[in-house]
């Protein structure tokens, strides 16, 4: 059987597309990259699966080509697409020839702060020369890591108003955990189809940001009013006080949520089967997840 190697199987999508991978392919095919930082929670659980563990880093060059070094493996890394622009030096370097990287639709964002790392990763993915599959998430919900979703039910089951820059017409389309790790883990197992290849991994449909919070509201049983603040005058406040130490909200990022981010699955739909819950279900599922942690 081929090997696999993959970095960043500690997060949530990666224990699930791990779990997935051991399902099809077989723990004793299956190499995970952590970090020795790494949450103790999710080496257990990769532990558990039996697979191989090894300590290292991908922005660690020497480490990576050791491992990498004249393996014919499959490599997947699922780490940050901040570091892909330099550790795909090190991966072709290493002889590396099938690869696929997650990286993320923020990439489609025409603000260069955000998007220009991207860019430059993806870029350089494809010049090469390594046959690629490039995995492309939007808004990730469902689990209690989730650095956005999660806070904002935590808000929304909290206060009675709740501030919306503009008309929150702008269009979003979140991809539920699990929705999207089996979507990953489809393209590997597929890997001789989706050579060259990107896709976008997102939600059924797009949907305009009053109506998350509107769902999000009725998945909680909560009344919340949204008050609406002029998107200009957002923007500017946001651009005064990004300038004072400790602000938690900068220009750009009322910018970026002003933009809509919709996106074509079409590719993955017709190569992969690729399938993802409508909003409405998956936020359900992810308060009462929540609530039974009793974290709402």
């Amino acid at each position: 059987m081929m090997k696999y190697i993959l970095a960043g199987g500690t997060s949530e999508v990666g224990n699930r597309v791990v779990k997935n991978m051991v399902l099809e392919l077989g723990a004793e095919n299956i190499i995970c990259l952590v970090r020795s930082t790494s949450d103790c929670v999710s080496v257990n659980f990769l532990k558990s699966l039996g697979v191989q563990i090894i300590v290292g880093d991908v922005t660690e060059s020497e480490k990576l080509f050791a491992l990498l070094n004249n393996s014919h493996a499959i490599y997947i890394d699922m780490t940050h697409p901040k570091y892909y622009h330099k550790s795909i030096d090190v991966i072709k370097k290493a002889g590396i020839r099938r690869a696929f990287f997650v990286t993320t639709t923020g990439i489609y964002s025409k603000y260069n702060n955000a998007s220009e790392i991207y860019k430059i990763g993806e870029e350089r993915i494809k010049n090469s020369g390594i046959e690629y599959t490039i995995l492309r998430p939007s808004l990730i919900y469902g689990t209690d890591r989730d650095r956005n979703m999660t806070k904002l039910l935590k808000i929304l089951a909290k206060w009675p108003v709740f501030p919306v820059f503009g008309t929150g017409q702008c269009l979003m389309q979140p991809i539920y955990v699990q929705d999207l790790a089996d979507g990953i883990a489809t393209s590997i197992f597929k890997f001789e189809m989706t050579g060259n290849k990107e896709y976008n991994l997102c939600g059924p449909n797009a949907i305009s940001y009053v109506r998350l919070l509107e769902l999000a509201c009725e998945a909680l049983n909560r009344k919340v009013k949204l008050i609406h603040i002029p998107h200009r005058l957002a923007v500017a406040v946001a651009g005064v006080g990004e300038k004072i130490p400790g602000f938690p909200v900068k220009q750009e990022q009322v910018l970026r949520l002003l933009e809509d981010k919709s996106f074509d699955i079409t590719a993955a739909q017709n190569d992969l089967g690729f399938t993802a819950r409508e909003f409405s279900k998956g936020i359900t599922q992810e308060v009462a997840f929540l609530k039974e942690k009793g974290i709402l």
